[in-house]
């Protein structure tokens, strides 16, 4: 609920948990589904960045169910991640995905049985986590702020955050680790 000068109005806000998990985290976010993902949950794992599920993950938009529509950023997430039409399928039905569907749909980039769930998602964390962090926030960066760009554009944002990464000591540090046949050991700086 917000506040408003003649009170309170018995709106929800839009704008909450949503926009911090998407916009305000800088670092990438891997949504781990092991188990039915339904309503919030879906929409929430859509604004992931990444994503590994188990076999038992089921997927549903089921606001519709409740009068409600995917409000935590689901609207604008789902059709991006599942493409409109089985979006807007499951927006309007609110009918549940299997995993497999999910997985073939691009929910998810790994879908995994259930004894195996934990181990691949700790060693996809450690894998995305191991690289150089100047570079995944940049990456993010500019992922989602030319999502919509025209690719002139794009490329212009994209040059006016590349001196970033290429003053970085993250840098320096890849090209010694690759001359010297070695894993990089970055520092984020």
């Amino acid at each position: 609920f917000f506040q408003a000068e003649d009170g309170i109005r018995d709106q929800p806000r839009a704008r909450g948990l949503g926009d911090v998990y998407k916009r305000q985290l800088d670092i990438p976010i891997i949504a781990g589904i092991n188990g039915p993902c339904v309503g919030a949950g879906f929409d929430l794992a859509c604004l992931a960045d990444l994503a590994v599920a188990s076999s038992s993950a089921r997927y549903q938009v089921a606001y519709v169910k409740r009068g409600l529509y995917a409000d935590l950023g689901g609207f604008w997430a789902i059709p991006k991640i599942i493409g409109w039409r089985l979006a807007m399928e499951m927006m309007f039905t609110g009918r549940f995905l299997s995993a497999e569907e999910g997985h073939e749909a691009g929910v998810t980039n790994y879908l995994v049985d259930d004894d195996e769930f934990d181990s691949k998602l700790e060693d996809f964390a450690k894998e995305v986590a191991s690289g150089p962090p100047i570079v995944k926030k940049c990456v993010k960066l500019i992922a989602y702020k030319t999502m919509s760009m025209d690719y002139e554009r794009a490329l212009d944002l994209s040059a006016m955050v590349l001196p970033l990464v290429t003053l970085s000591e993250d840098r320096a540090e890849g090209v010694r680790a690759f001359l010297e046949k070695r894993d990089g050991s970055f520092s984020g700086f």
